[in-house]
């Protein structure tokens, strides 16, 4: 998170985790779907802009999908 922080060129709060925080998965899920929003979801831009792979960029994706889909 620290290199797509640093890649990015707007300022992001700092993440504070804590015992009654969210975990580091769905804090990477915000600002993965952040920067797809900002990125108008083109995939190449945020995966370069978040400093990932185009395809781990997609992996995450799918998973999001598939942990919104399954009960």
């Amino acid at each position: 998170m620290d290199r797509a922080r640093r890649r990015v060129s707007i300022d992001l709060p700092p993440v504070m985790l804590d015992a009654d925080c969210r975990n580091w998965a769905e804090v990477e899920r915000e600002h993965i779907l952040a920067a797809m929003a900002r990125n108008a979801g083109e995939r190449e831009v945020t995966a370069r802009e978040l400093g990932i792979s185009r395809k781990t960029l997609y992996n995450k994706l799918k998973a999001y999908v598939r942990q919104r889909l399954s009960p």
